[in-house]
């Protein structure tokens, strides 16, 4: 008897063995994965297209070409519609600060170091070092102020004299700017005739400001006076505008006939983000300016959402 059941079990175990899963079962069985977790999309993701559609109307409304780069601060979450190499009008004086600042880092220079005033030195545009008495000495650290926060291009091309084109386009290089270029001094129109500008990209200008931020681009001493130095421009009316209340920007701008750029850093107690915004005007630089606060209004709106 236990011979006969024990041959019966084996045959049991054997007929189960070679039993397959219908197909039509496996199917029921993959349509069980609930479809929303097969197409659910990272947060990364989310913000981009919450972001691009947020921005859409300004960016599609014919009055320039922006390049747009948005950075979370909190949450490392970027956008960007594109990044075009674009005439960097008074943004390259950003690469400029911050070789001085690494040269001084390295012993070669000094904030109290002074170049005296020539009359060669004198060029128009913005700043006013222009009006000043030829002979006048001006230490390193007024001159990189000056550059800065009046955009001043008498002290942007004594310094560029002082440090060497070739030496601050190395700079850039090495340091992984790969969109930027420095070509020329300021107000050189004949190197312009010549074909020879100055370029950067939003990509290249988020590195620098990013670099800052985290005080990894000289040194955390001279990165907090380079951000001091930022905190202080002067030309406030295009993404300052649109900024939430309590906001401090750490930026630099640019103009230059057809092109209006704005960058930098936010901080904000609710969290602190990048917004870079390089344009190639159509119309007139009001318009476009006052698209500039508008974007500026529409990210803030999204980052802290």
């Amino acid at each position: 008897m236990w011979k006969q059941f024990l041959a019966v079990l084996a045959c049991s175990i054997f007929m189960a063995g070679c039993m397959t899963v219908p197909t039509d079962a496996k199917t029921v069985a993959k349509a069980e994965v609930p479809a929303a977790a097969q197409t659910e999309k990272l947060p990364e993701e989310v913000f981009r297209d919450k972001m691009a559609a947020a921005l859409k109307p300004v960016l599609t409304n014919g009055h320039a070409d922006f390049n747009v780069y948005v950075q979370d601060l909190r949450k490392q979450r970027v956008y960007v519609n594109k990044s075009e190499i674009l005439p960097s009008a008074s943004m390259i004086k950003m690469y400029i600060l911050a070789y001085a600042y690494q040269q001084m880092q390295q012993g070669k220079l000094t904030e109290q170091e002074t170049i005296t005033l020539q009359q060669s030195d004198k060029v128009g545009g913005a700043g006013n070092i222009q009006g000043l008495r030829n002979g006048t000495p001006l230490s390193i650290h007024y001159l990189l102020t000056k550059m800065v926060v009046d955009s001043d291009n008498v002290a942007t091309n004594m310094i560029i004299d002082r440090l060497g084109m070739t030496n601050i386009q190395r700079y850039i290089t090495e340091q992984g700017y790969r969109d930027t270029k420095l070509q020329r001094c300021m107000m050189d129109f004949t190197a312009q005739r010549q074909g020879r500008e100055n370029f950067t990209s939003v990509q290249d200008l988020a590195k620098i400001f990013s670099k800052l931020y985290r005080h990894q681009c000289v040194n955390p001493g001279a990165d907090a006076a380079m951000l001091e130095i930022l905190k202080g421009q002067t030309d406030n009316d295009k993404i300052a505008v649109g900024l939430p209340a309590g906001s401090v920007f750490a930026h630099k701008t640019g103009e230059l006939e057809g092109y209006l750029h704005d960058g930098g850093i936010i901080y904000n107690p609710k969290g602190d983000y990048l917004l870079i915004i390089m344009t190639k005007e159509n119309y007139g630089p009001g318009t476009v300016t006052q698209d500039m606060v508008q974007l500026s209004r529409l990210v803030a709106r999204e980052i802290y959402q």
